[in-house]
């Protein structure tokens, strides 16, 4: 049974961080008070801080973006949050800035799905069940995996395990963990304004790609675009594919240790 979360008839994403690389670009400097404009008029600008290189905006109440003379960072800090306007206000600044020869895209998201159960006995029976050749009784365990996606152009990492309801918050902000995705202690807040399940599948996954040959500036946005919604699919899915994997495996370890 595929799990539903929030209303919606299937998992979503609790945080998700994109950002985009390009050679720097010194028109940055004049273009990036063209972007606060576009954004205000648009009523997309909730806060701003401009910096000599950098502009920091606020979107909405669960998303901000980042735009520097070499990169643009989009954060979103909550599963409530609506993709449109992150997504709109992307396309608005990739239009204007028109950065060329973009050299490198990646995507970070982090899930957290309920598992019912209790939890020390669901690490040690989805350990069982996920690693039976393990030479000796498991009580806790966290896998990092390396791979690529479904068509080779995106090398991924994903670490999950199972947590409780007090490691979701550090969890899902990565205060812990080992993807090496920059920390996310602005969703604190929000995630902790969340129904955290009491224990829960956690899955952070990282999602990399080097354009070759460079992405060009007419097709930015749409280079953006496609690889956002790709990944958000891919490891959607993946978490899903986690999910019924750890539930299975827990099923196959009870059998198991009735047999004996």
């Amino acid at each position: 049974m595929t799990p539903t979360q929030f209303g919606r008839d299937t998992i979503t994403p609790w945080t998700q961080q994109v950002a985009m690389r390009w050679r720097p670009e010194v028109r940055f400097i004049e273009a990036r008070v063209e972007v606060l404009k576009l954004l205000e008029q648009k009523g997309r600008l909730r806060s701003f801080k401009l910096g000599e290189t950098e502009i920091t905006v606020r979107l909405s109440q669960y998303s901000e973006l980042d735009v520097s003379v070499d990169r643009l960072v989009l954060r979103v800090l909550s599963p409530l949050e609506s993709m449109d306007v992150p997504l709109s206000a992307v396309k608005d600044a990739l239009e204007t800035i028109r950065p060329t020869a973009i050299r490198h895209i990646d995507a970070a998201f982090t899930h957290v799905v309920e598992v019912i159960g209790d939890y020390d006995q669901l690490r040690q029976l989805a350990g069982e069940g996920l690693f039976p050749w393990w030479p000796a009784p498991i009580t806790d365990w966290a896998l990092l995996v390396d791979g690529t996606s479904e068509d080779g152009r995106t090398t991924s990492k994903c670490e999950f395990g199972v947590i409780n309801r007090e490691e979701a918050v550090e969890r899902v902000t990565r205060s812990i963990g080992r993807t090496s995705v920059p920390q996310l202690s602005s969703a604190r807040p929000y995630i902790q304004g969340l129904p955290v399940p009491e224990v829960a599948l956690f899955a952070d996954s990282n999602w990399e790609r080097d354009p070759r040959p460079p992405v060009t500036k007419e097709a930015a946005w749409d280079y953006f675009a496609t690889f956002v919604q790709g990944v958000t699919a891919e490891a959607n899915a993946l978490v899903l594919r986690l999910h019924a994997a750890v539930t299975s495996s827990v099923t196959t370890a009870t059998k198991l240790s009735a047999s004996r």
